[in-house]
């Protein structure tokens, strides 16, 4: 058995190719809001500052909402084998 990875101490040194949880224990946040920020960075730049930037700036949740249903017209309809990546 391998000994474990040392992960980094919150504003620490950044492993080169940091993973996931390198980039939660560095920042201090958790691996959920990781992928919530990542997420919700797939909004073009334009349409997120005008979303932020109104009267009533949207909630995490909604962000996410908006994601999603951008990320939906760009997903394969086809679904494909998570090992070898051949068409199911």
């Amino acid at each position: 058995m391998s000994a474990r990875k040392e992960r980094p101490s919150k504003g620490g040194a950044l492993p080169a190719n940091p993973s996931e949880r390198d980039l939660a224990a560095f920042t201090g946040m958790s691996r959920r809001q990781i992928w919530q920020a990542k997420k919700i960075a797939e909004i073009p730049e334009e349409e997120f500052d005008r979303m932020v930037e109104s009267d009533e700036p949207p909630s995490v949740t909604e962000l996410l909402n908006v994601a999603h249903r951008r990320a939906g017209s760009r997903r394969k309809t086809a679904c494909s084998c998570p090992h070898c990546g051949g068409e199911l």
